[in-house]
């Protein structure tokens, strides 16, 4: 277990450019236990293994039990990118509202922000289809199909335009089904 718990000291230190030295001024210990810790010649008390877990985002049973995946630090920082574009899209969103407030143009500015919402679940659900998260992309298709059927329904007031909204709910079934069909379970033979 201290082999372990050595190993991923060292890994997620490491991922985060720290040295020794700067570990150990994050966690008022002297540079000398960090390098004892990653030796596995001694390990951290319980309150430093929490407060270690915290610094470097994992939880305690990551940081004890298992083998460090270099794979979960490249997803966690593929998640902060496509939130960051998104939340570009809402920046932006933010800044059109305050130029349509201050110069008085005659549009109902709230929908700005219905936009930035459809601009970002595109976003992130083109995102999620390169990385192949499944849930995130029935997550994301579903907030982007209803907040752009909600976008059509507040922009075109004709007569029965909340057919609209019977259309939606149909292609939301299409597409469940079609997730359903490209992503089913294989069943192995026995």
């Amino acid at each position: 277990m201290a082999l372990t718990i050595a190993k991923n000291i060292t890994f997620y230190r490491k991922q985060l450019n720290l040295t020794q030295f700067e570990l150990a001024e994050k966690l008022n210990y002297s540079d000398k236990s960090i390098s004892k810790w990653e030796r596995a010649d001694g390990i951290p008390d319980v309150a430093t293994l929490v407060d270690l877990s915290k610094l470097f985002g994992v939880t305690l049973d990551q940081l004890v039990f298992k083998e460090p995946r270099k794979n979960a630090t490249k997803k966690r920082s593929r998640t902060l990118l496509s939130y960051f574009y998104a939340s570009i899209i809402f920046a932006v969103a933010t800044l059109i509202f305050g130029l349509f407030t201050w110069f008085n143009v005659e549009y109902e500015n709230w929908l700005l922000f219905i936009w930035a919402v459809v601009g970002s679940s595109l976003n992130l659900l083109i995102f999620n289809i390169v990385w192949k998260r499944k849930k995130e992309i029935i997550f994301y298709q579903i907030i982007l199909l209803w907040t752009s059927a909600l976008l059509l329904f507040l922009h075109l007031n004709f007569n029965g335009s909340y057919f609209i909204f019977i259309f939606a709910a149909a292609v939301q079934i299409c597409m469940f089904m079609l997730f359903y069909i490209i992503y089913k379970p294989r069943h192995q033979k026995n």
